[in-house]
């Protein structure tokens, strides 16, 4: 990791509802304690911010206390940030499909490193969510759920903004099903993945899931939009260890009908 001593180190969780960690919905505490561990035994005097935003169902602030992150950070000098709460600027990408302009925070454009900790689960609108949608909470809005319709493209998008320097893969306690990334079944995987380039990385955890990763949308557009490359070079075997996950493609669209419903009427 190209970390110093005194910088300040943006870490994006995953908190997309009030669930707990066994679930493999939200970020698992005692991995993120794994994770905080070894920067602060690595690195002094750092500078760490726990990062996510209010979501249309969810305040985060309420989350950081009720799923035990504020007790973690405290243990390790870390702080939560609600990014919803922090002032901002404008950047324009000329490259987006759909979020031309986007809202960065300021603690992000001035931070020195930024990891971004995901969970392998199944999606019902993108079929998975990994390091890539974790990026969407990084949209200070709170009701995201307006770009649903687009959601893809708009994943993509984000990541021209918020582009992680690490990308980590929680598949301890992993999702699958037509219900993730919420309410969907939890499956003990035992399983990490890491890489510098989060494209790679998405790609390679669809493959293992058993999805074709060039047939995911927001994984191909950030391709295209050089983001990272969907040809992934691995150092493990990991790739034969795990069984399809459970996704019913007739399930998916009609979650996708009654969502556009949702959203339009």
């Amino acid at each position: 990791m190209d970390i110093d001593d005194g910088d300040t180190i943006i870490i994006k969780i995953n908190l997309c509802y009030f669930r707990d960690y066994r679930s493999g919905a939200i970020t698992d505490p005692r991995i993120l304690k794994a994770l905080l561990t070894i920067l602060t035994n690595q690195f002094h005097n750092l500078k760490i911010y726990l990062i996510e935003s209010d979501a249309t169902a969810t305040f985060v602030d309420l989350l950081f206390e009720w799923l035990d992150i504020n007790q973690v950070a405290s243990k390790f000098g870390a702080k939560p940030i609600n990014l919803s709460n922090q002032p901002f600027i404008i950047k324009k990408f000329s490259t987006a499909k759909i979020f031309k302009n986007q809202r960065i925070p300021k603690l992000l454009e001035d931070s020195h490193f930024f990891i971004s900790l995901a969970k392998m689960k199944t999606h019902s609108l993108t079929g998975v969510t990994g390091i890539l949608k974790n990026q969407f909470g990084c949209i200070v809005e709170k009701r995201k759920v307006k770009y649903h319709p687009f959601l893809d493209e708009v994943i993509a998008d984000v990541n021209l903004a918020f582009k992680p320097d690490l990308s980590i893969i929680d598949g301890n306690i992993a999702m699958e099903g037509i219900a993730g990334p919420v309410w969907g079944s939890p499956r003990m995987e035992r399983i990490f993945l890491a890489g510098e380039d989060p494209v790679a990385v998405d790609a390679f955890m669809a493959k293992l899931m058993g999805f074709n990763p060039k047939k995911i949308r927001h994984i191909k557009l950030a391709g295209a939009l050089k983001i990272g490359n969907v040809n992934y070079k691995t150092e493990s075997d990991y790739i034969n260890l795990i069984q399809k996950f459970q996704f019913n493609k007739f399930d998916q669209l009609f979650m996708n009908t009654v969502n556009f419903f949702k959203n339009y009427f």
